[in-house]
C-alpha cells in the first residue's frame, strides 16, 4: 500500500499517524510539490487535482485525508477505530468532519471578525 506524501502537509501527516497508531504498514513516496511533482502524469492521474495525500491500495485510489482515514479503519484497523454499528461510525465521521480543515476555518472566522464595523484589533 502506497501513500503519495508531502511531510509538511497536515494532511498527509493525519494519515501517517493514523497508520502507526492503527499499526498499519504503508510505503511512504514523498512527492516534491515544490519542483512540481504533484503536476506530472504518475499524480495527476491518480488525482486531477494534483494534491495530496493519495493512498494506493492495490487497484484501490483515494485522495482525501479525511476518506482516506475511514478506509484505513474500515479495511485494516479492526473494529477498534471502525466499529460494525452505524452510530459508532456516525460519530467517527461527524468528528473528522469537523476537524477537517480547523486552521482554514479559523483564518476566514477572523477576517470576518475584523471587517465588522467597529472592530478594533487589541494592540
Amino acid at each position: 500500500m502506497k501513500l503519495h506524501d508531502l511531510d509538511a502537509s497536515g494532511n498527509c501527516y493525519k494519515v501517517r499517524l493514523f497508520a502507526a497508531l492503527a499499526n498499519i504498514e504503508l510505503d511512504i513516496e514523498a512527492v516534491d510539490m515544490a519542483n512540481g511533482a504533484h503536476k506530472q502524469p504518475t499524480i495527476v492521474d491518480l488525482n486531477p487535482l494534483g494534491q495530496l495525500p493519495i493512498l494506493q491500495d492495490g487497484k484501490h485510489v483515494l485522495r482525501d485525508s479525511q476518506s482516506i482515514l475511514v478506509y484505513l479503519a474500515g479495511a485494516y484497523g479492526g473494529l477498534a477505530w471502525w466499529p460494525a454499528h452505524p452510530q459508532g461510525q456516525a460519530e467517527i465521521v461527524q468528528w473528522l468532519a469537523s476537524a477537517a480543515n480547523p486552521v482554514p476555518h479559523l483564518a476566514r472566522w477572523m477576517q470576518r471578525i475584523e471587517e465588522l464595523p467597529g472592530y478594533l484589533p487589541k494592540p
